[in-house]
């Protein structure tokens, strides 16, 4: 049996919905400030490590729940698909940094 193109990119896309769904409920509980609940359901789901968007939101949850080994390897794992990510945030935070110390001193770290 032979499966057409739409029939298959469709259950492609339900598949990918599917993998998905553990990021966005885990970044959905964030949003709610259920970090613990958020850590969790990234815990209970290990099949999805290594996707971009599980590694990032469970990163975060793991470190706002006090698990700092798992959210720096999580948000590592992430960087290593996006690396640019680092250098726009670096180059934006260079950018408003200097351009808020011409009006505000910049906090004594």
């Amino acid at each position: 049996m032979k499966i057409k193109a739409p029939v298959a990119l469709g259950l492609l896309s339900m598949a990918m919905c599917a993998l998905a769904a553990p990021a966005d409920d885990i970044k959905n509980l964030l949003l709610q400030g259920k970090d613990k609940q958020a850590y969790e359901l990234g815990r209970s789901a290990p099949a999805q490590l290594g996707e971009p968007a599980f590694d990032f939101y469970f990163g975060i949850a793991a470190l706002n729940t006090g698990a700092p080994g798992e959210g720096v390897l999580a948000l590592e794992r992430y960087l290593l698909q996006f690396p640019a990510t680092v250098r726009r945030s670096s180059s934006w935070r260079a950018a408003t940094t200097s351009s808020a110390r011409t009006t505000t001193p910049a906090p004594a770290w």
